[in-house]
């Protein structure tokens, strides 16, 4: 395992440019400049450098060029990509780009076994998107560098566990003998940033998997000019919304597994009748407490505000489908061909 220190311990210019650079230092860029010494600079048969010299080549789409990302049919994917290229491109200019001039690094890394030269793209980028397509993490703040490629999924298959002590970390991966672990299958890691878009823009990889599609919702109960109600009435309205920090325009995430309760229980107030209002006390009445089944309507809502809510969910979903070029069936199908 190798921690954050231990990179900071073995890239000596981050120290040796310390007045220069940020007095923050981006976890992933101290690694990054960590994996890239390991390539470049480190005596080669090191076992770092054995393990980066085995990787597949990386397909993250953060690397990819504008003509490339015009085929995704994901706007989403596009512009986190352009987004994280052009924050890969600044870290090189203003940290980077420091350890290489200032620093001696560049110097170093054209008299290494490879005589390399690194530019942000096919190095830096390279390297950024390896810390985090295979670090792991103890805690979100504490990822480390592990020799071993496991793939992140939603649901994985295994799980790891940090042991040793601050001095001497270690890592461990269990998986139950019977259970989410069959025969045969890749063994994987649960990450909290396994949606689609995270893996595609960070890994370059995909699971054929519903439960991995998170999708970002926008809901809009209308301007103040369309208030259905009194002012008064109104009014309360967002009185029940502000009580749970939510606004007349919210972003809910959706899921294959089952519907958000917070985004079901903001339709609901969002559509909750005169009387409704009248009798609500906090936004909690149009929700569910978790003691029955998200299908069964709360006591105080109606059936007529409760379709009214779902009608408006389904239209909002058909929009958003509408918005690509191909559906579901047509995209199989192209795939198929040009497999």
């Amino acid at each position: 395992v190798y921690t954050v220190s231990e990179a900071l311990g073995a890239v000596s210019y981050i120290n040796k440019c310390s007045k220069t650079l940020p007095r923050t230092l981006p976890r992933h860029f101290v690694l990054a400049a960590f994996v890239l010494h390991q390539r470049y600079v480190a005596p080669r048969g090191g076992l770092v450098r054995l393990w980066l010299e085995s990787l597949p080549p990386l397909d993250a789409t953060c690397l990819w060029s504008d003509e490339e990302l015009a085929l995704l049919d994901d706007d989403r994917v596009v512009r986190r990509s352009k987004s994280r290229r052009e924050q890969l491109r600044t870290e090189y200019r203003q940290m980077m780009h420091v350890l290489l001039d200032e620093g001696g690094m560049e110097d170093d890394v054209s008299a290494g076994p490879t005589a390399a030269s690194i530019d942000w793209e096919r190095e830096y980028a390279w390297a950024v998107c390896v810390v985090t397509r295979y670090a792991w993490h103890f805690a979100a703040d504490f990822p480390v560098i592990v020799p071993v490629s496991l793939r992140f999924h939603p649901s994985g298959s295994a799980d790891i566990a940090e042991w040793g002590d601050e001095n001497d970390p270690g890592a461990a991966v269990y998986a139950a003998e019977h259970g989410s672990l069959q025969a045969k299958q890749e063994v994987t890691v649960f990450s909290e940033a396994t949606g689609t878009v995270d893996l595609l823009v960070h890994g370059g990889y995909v699971w054929d998997d519903a439960r991995n599609a998170h999708i970002d919702l926008v809901l809009n109960a209308g301007a103040d000019g369309e208030r259905r109600l009194s002012e008064v009435l109104e009014e309360k309205r967002d009185a029940l919304l502000s009580g749970a920090n939510w606004t007349r325009q919210m972003s809910f995430e959706l899921s294959a597994s089952t519907l958000n309760r917070d985004m079901m229980t903001w339709l609901r107030l969002v559509f909750a009748s005169a009387d409704e209002l009248q009798l609500a006390r906090t936004h909690d009445d149009f929700g569910h407490d978790g003691s029955s089944p998200l299908e069964e309507l709360p006591q105080s809502v109606r059936r007529e505000t409760e379709s009214a809510a779902v009608n408006a969910l389904l239209a909002t979903v058909q929009s958003e489908v509408g918005r690509f070029d191909h559906s579901i069936d047509e995209d199989e199908v192209l795939l198929m061909a040009h497999a």
